[in-house]
C-alpha cells in the first residue's frame, strides 16, 4: 500500500471489523468536500488490508472515469 498512489482528494479509512473470528477487514472511501470529507462508499468482507486497499483505488479510477463522462 502506498500513499501516494491515492488520489488528491481522496482517503481510503481502512481497519479490522472488532470481531474475533474470522478476521476481516473494512474500508471507508472518502472524498474532500468544501468543508469536510464526505463517504461516498463503505465496504466490508475483505481478508487483509491490501486487498480492502486495492478495491478502494480501483473504487476511484471507476468513480472519476464516470464523472468524466
Amino acid at each position: 500500500m502506498k500513499n501516494e498512489e491515492i488520489p488528491q482528494g481522496w482517503w481510503l479509512n481502512i481497519t479490522p471489523l472488532a470481531k474475533i473470528n474470522p478476521e476481516e477487514w473494512i474500508i471507508g472511501v472518502l472524498r474532500k468536500g468544501k468543508v469536510s470529507w464526505i463517504t461516498e462508499k463503505c465496504e466490508n468482507g475483505f481478508e487483509n488490508p491490501q486487498d480492502a486497499y486495492d478495491w478502494g483505488i480501483q473504487w476511484i479510477k471507476e468513480y472519476e472515469e464516470k464523472k468524466k463522462n
